[in-house]
């Protein structure tokens, strides 16, 4: 995997204690790598030697895992374990599997190996090796699978397993794969006690229900399986609830179905997750839990029937914002970049009708900004967005940052999408508005 060297030397290893198992590698350490410490001379003062041990630098240096290692292997798991210092939430979920779970049995490390691979041949020019290592891992996987399944076997490893599958098939953009799969956990859960059952096992639940969804956003389509932690398992402060709804939500009511809250209930989700994100008040397992029925409901949503053509914009940007703020994803990640195509399509069908009447366009205008603060880092659709928040601009006859920012804090705001596009873009973006009253 000589392709692979660039990347594999920039990772930061971290293992070894027991409560973690994550420590700093001290290949990556500096002053040189050392596992033992031999004195040259007592009677000097001449430093230590420094004498690299065999299986110092490796992801596995005690031979603790469930497999075997090759070299590939212990390059994959050493990716895997560099991945957990993203600050995207969705980096805890895989932190737990691994403490949790990963080290429990032979199919669950390969699931883990396989995951490793689908995200390490993201990030690189030709994946095609790392992509093959992937490929050996899914089919150890699958034929331990059956193996199993032959021997009537239906346990929390198999269900985690088959859910991680998925998770790994939905990376790698195979979503109708992951579907399958998925359905195999669902048979597997209603033939024991149900999905209360995976109430106490946190890991696999949380596997489980973000295979869905990220499968669900892949096809645009309802999650098929049910929330296993939901809203009814936490409590938020009052003051994240009172935020929640403050700038008032009811300006989206001509968004929707007679009187129906459906958009207004997904704007205000998104707030309080918002609003949770880095909150002391908010403990972490109450936060994964709800940015995951967050994530859930919005996609529930947008699978289902029951948006108007306007109102369907308005939640698939506050699920762009969700993913760009709350998950903390690069625009360029696959996810919100699926969700970014489909604003665009839904735009360019509704654009004519969303600038004729007044009452949308403040709503046209921040659908428009949230699409070019993304496309502005990405280069997705930056000709559309850009384009068409110019032309909001001067039909608004918003002449400013601070005119706009005021309209777009109505919906959902952060000072990083769109403030920190609006700070580094303001000057071109209404250097138009300039010219035209000029021209006036």
């Amino acid at each position: 995997m000589a392709s692979c060297k660039g990347v594999e030397n920039s990772i930061k290893i971290k293992l070894v204690t027991p409560q973690s198992r994550l420590a700093e590698d001290p290949a990556n350490s500096s002053g040189g790598v050392t596992a033992d410490h031999i004195y040259a001379d007592s009677n000097h003062s001449t430093p230590w030697d420094l004498v690299k041990a065999p299986s110092q630098g490796r992801g596995d240096p005690f031979s603790a895992f469930p497999i075997p290692l090759t070299d590939n292997d212990d390059k994959l798991i050493r990716f895997f374990i560099s991945r957990f210092d993203l600050r995207a939430t969705i980096a805890y979920i895989r932190k737990q599997w691994w403490e949790g779970y990963a080290f429990s049995d032979p199919l669950l490390m390969h699931t883990t190996l396989g995951l490793a691979a689908a995200l390490w041949s993201q990030l690189l020019p030709d994946p095609r090796k790392v992509a093959n290592e992937g490929c050996k891992q899914k089919a150890l996987v699958i034929q331990g699978i059956r193996e199993r399944l032959s021997q009537g076997v239906n346990d929390m490893i198999l269900i985690g397993t088959i859910a991680n599958l998925a998770n790994i098939e939905g990376t790698e953009g195979n979503y109708e794969v992951a579907c399958v799969h998925l359905r195999a956990v669902d048979l597997l859960i209603r033939a024991r006690r149900g999905y209360d059952e995976l109430k106490e096992n946190v890991n696999v639940a949380r596997v489980i229900n973000w295979s869905d969804i990220q499968a669900a956003i892949g096809l645009g389509t309802k999650p098929i399986l049910p929330m296993i932690l939901t809203m009814d398992m936490i409590s938020l402060p009052l003051r994240i609830l009172d935020a929640a709804n403050t700038p008032s939500l009811s300006h989206l009511g001509v968004f929707e179905f007679g009187f129906n809250t459906t958009v207004q209930d997904n704007f205000s989700l998104v707030r309080q997750a918002q609003y949770s994100l880095k909150s002391e008040d908010v403990p972490m397992q109450d936060f994964r839990v709800l940015i995951n029925v967050v994530d859930h409901h919005l996609q529930t949503t947008l699978g289902g029937g029951g948006l108007t053509p306007q109102g369907r914009v308005l939640v698939t940007t506050a699920h762009a914002f969700f993913y760009l703020i709350i998950r903390e994803l690069v625009p360029c990640h696959h996810l919100p970049r699926a969700i970014l195509g489909r604003l665009r399509e839904q735009l360019q069908e509704g654009l004519m009708l969303l600038f004729s009447r007044s009452v949308f366009q403040p709503a046209l205008l921040w659908c428009l900004a949230i699409g070019a603060s993304a496309a502005f880092e990405s280069g997705q659709d930056w000709d559309f967005f850009s384009g068409n928040l110019s032309k909001a601009l001067i039909l608004l006859g918003v002449s400013n940052s601070l005119e706009l920012e005021v309209i777009l804090a109505d919906f959902l705001w952060h000072e990083k999408f769109p403030g920190r596009f609006l700070t580094q873009y303001s000057q071109r973006l209404f250097l138009p508005m300039l010219e035209s009253s000029l021209q006036g």
